[in-house]
């Protein structure tokens, strides 16, 4: 690790304009969910943490972004074994940053957590910079000076981590072409988001990104909008009771149907079938 082994002291700082730095080296302190954005970065060995109460080990070189509706802990209270950096920056901070780069918080953060594991060379970019910071803290530099060195530790990790992700989309850009072709059969129709993450097989941040990028909007509406497609057909085609038509694209309540086909076809499933429907009676299977 060359001069980052050198630094044995965690520096902190806060600048008063929404940013705070700790390159920690002995204990972990969990992330509180107050209003900022957290980017760690691992710079040594790994450890296995929390990230919204899911297990997973964070490995020399991982970098991530997480959210204010997000946590992160240890996987069990001790000492930590890895190194790692962390910024803390607000909402705020984090926008006018993002702005300057071209790049908007979507591209990045598609859910409240995000992470891509960084090559060799990437690694090494980063410690010069985290080392400015720690050695600005220990010299005493003024707020001004540390506040621009953790800036740029800041845009470092913005763009590397988009770039990351980019990457890791287009290198498994067929699998949401197939996850589509999943989705077209019935036994489908009446799944939710968590069932589209799993059956994808990637993280939510990374589903979420691949649905707004080719559908232009998030899973959620997505097998919203389906769903309604489904209705009209069913109304259009068949015999089928409203409430046999709900309940087989999984609503929760016949209310609940109405009130959001109304929404998306401006009348409701008895005024749409009164319009549009055939005098055929064919039943849910045929």
């Amino acid at each position: 690790m060359g001069n980052a082994d050198k630094l044995r002291r965690s520096g902190t700082m806060d600048d008063g304009y929404g940013l705070s730095f700790c390159w920690n080296r002995t204990v972990f302190i969990p992330f509180v969910n107050d209003g900022s954005y957290v980017i760690f970065f691992v710079t040594s060995r790994e450890d296995e943490f929390l990230i919204d109460g899911e297990r997973c080990t964070l490995s020399s070189g991982t970098l991530g972004l997480i959210g204010p509706a997000s946590s992160m802990s240890l996987a069990s209270g001790r000492i930590t074994r890895c190194e790692m950096a962390v910024i803390r920056v607000s909402e705020e901070k984090l926008s006018a940053t993002m702005s300057l780069l071209g790049l908007s918080l979507d591209d990045i953060l598609s859910g409240s957590s995000v992470k891509a594991k960084l090559c060799d060379e990437a690694l090494r970019d980063f410690i010069p910079l985290l080392t400015e910071v720690n050695y600005l803290l220990e010299k005493g530099a003024s707020a001004t000076q540390v506040g621009g060195a953790i800036t740029d530790v800041l845009t470092h990790s913005l763009v590397t981590l988009h770039r990351a992700l980019d990457e890791i989309r287009n290198e498994n850009s067929g699998w949401f072409e197939s996850l589509m072709r999943k989705l077209s059969a019935p036994e489908f129709i009446s799944c939710r988001a968590d069932d589209i993450y799993e059956l994808a097989g990637f993280s939510a941040p990374v589903v979420i990104g691949a649905f707004r990028k080719n559908t232009g909007g998030g899973v959620s509406e997505y097998l919203q909008k389906r769903r309604i497609e489904c209705a009209r057909r069913l109304l259009e085609v068949t015999g089928l009771q409203l409430t046999d038509i709900y309940e087989f694209l999984g609503y929760s309540s016949l209310s609940h149907f109405i009130k959001l086909f109304r929404k998306y076809e401006g009348m409701t499933p008895g005024e749409y079938r009164s319009r549009y429907g055939s005098s055929g009676l064919t039943s849910l299977t045929e």
